[in-house]
């Protein structure tokens, strides 16, 4: 008996992918962020826009009309934290 002529015949095929079982990869979709992109995300919640610059970071409250420069992560973590931005 053959196949109709309307109808694929059922063939695996070498191009369905694997699951992905390594969940520490940062291609995972829910791979936990980075600490930078978390304490950004943190004090955008809480109202500051922080901008990365060539010299450090620059952070931003606009309906204050104010900002502050931080030249490294540790002085954007010591700002977050007396702002009450907690990570």
């Amino acid at each position: 008996m053959s196949t109709p002529f309307n109808k694929k015949a059922t063939v695996p095929t070498k191009t369905q992918t694997a699951f992905i079982t390594n969940t520490d990869s940062p291609d995972y979709p829910t791979a936990p962020p980075s600490s930078k992109a978390l304490l950004k995300a943190h004090l955008a919640q809480a109202g500051y826009l922080v901008h990365e610059v060539a010299d450090g970071y620059l952070v931003v409250r606009a309906d204050w009309g104010l900002s502050r420069h931080c030249d490294s992560l540790a002085d954007l973590q010591a700002f977050a934290k007396k702002v009450g931005v907690s990570q």
